[in-house]
């Protein structure tokens, strides 16, 4: 029979993990459970908030990899704690359509530690997931060299001459591809400065605009210098027109087919572009908006039980 630890309600088993599995985490999952938080901590703003969700990812033998996450409504009261399945389940079928490859791999919720309400989620989703993990992120340890962020396995026990469901932590690392560091080194930038308006791409697109304004504004100072000699209200100066022409002239450089395929090629991308983020925030709206009704229902089912 294995130690476990006192300070952790007995939830958790003081013993190195032996399962050999391999967990690699991405920055995204930290930063939509940080975000998930945040959100219900502001909503409430008293209380003890507590989250959970979904960890989704692929796995190949024993090697994890995490690469997104969603969240999960629940219900909780001094005894128990029961997950949305519906909802659980409705959700994971739209990410399926999207990520056909990503797979349910465990669920996430933040606390100081495990605790029963954790084993009962725990075994919630085991039915989804025999080997489901769980991984807890702790607000309250702001100041640490370390990530506030534990991933545990489950594992049955003897306590007391009774079989017990239990948690055993296990190591994970932190991986990440090209656009996760670029849009993490957005998200510090914005954290340092305490202001988004400070970002480096805001001040890259504050100077190209402000290049272009003041190529339009010289522009219009020679159109409007070669409509005034036009029109004989100021005299010609030969060598600012001849200036004037050979910036003209180089015009027809950049008017071949090739830069006109190239200009349209763009073109297009920019307004596909557009497109999708379009269609995009509308699929969302329109999820929230499922959300909210399915929200609404179960509310309704649930005051009826009640009743």
């Amino acid at each position: 029979m294995m130690e476990i630890s006192e300070v952790e309600e007995k939830y958790v088993l003081e013993t190195e993990n032996s399962s050999g599995l391999n967990l690699s985490l991405h920055p995204f999952v930290l930063i939509n459970i940080s975000d998930h938080f945040t959100r219900e901590k502001f909503q409430k703003s008293s209380g003890n908030v507590k989250v959970i969700g979904a960890l989704l990812g692929t796995q190949k033998g024993r090697s994890i990899e995490i690469f997104s996450s969603f969240e999960i409504p629940f219900i909780q009261n001094d005894n128990d704690i029961i997950v949305d399945e519906q909802f659980f389940l409705a959700k994971q079928i739209q990410y399926k359509q999207v990520f056909p490859n990503y797979e349910f791999l465990g669920w996430y919720s933040t606390g100081l530690y495990p605790t029963k309400y954790d084993i009962m989620c725990q075994q919630q989703f085991l039915k989804h997931n025999e080997s489901s993990i769980f991984l807890q992120l702790n607000p309250s340890k702001i100041v640490s060299k370390d990530l506030p962020v534990t991933i545990y396995e489950s594992v049955i026990d003897v306590v007391n001459g009774q079989s017990q469901m239990l948690f055993v932590q296990n190591k994970y690392q932190i991986v990440s591809g090209d656009e996760e560091r670029i849009a993490i080194d957005h998200i510090n930038v914005v954290t340092q400065t305490g202001d988004a308006k400070h970002t480096l791409l805001l001040t890259q697109l504050t100077n190209q605009r402000n290049a272009i304004k003041m190529l339009t504004d010289r522009i219009k100072v020679l159109y409007k210098y070669i409509e005034d000699v036009e029109a004989g209200k100021i005299l010609p100066n030969h060598e600012i027109l001849r200036q004037i022409a050979g910036i003209c002239n180089r015009l027809p450089t950049i008017s071949s087919k090739e830069f006109k395929n190239e200009f349209m090629i763009d073109c297009n991308d920019i307004l596909l572009i557009s497109y999708l983020s379009a269609l995009t925030k509308g699929a969302n709206k329109v999820n929230n908006l499922i959300d909210n009704f399915n929200g609404i229902k179960a509310d309704k089912a649930n005051r009826k039980v009640t009743h």
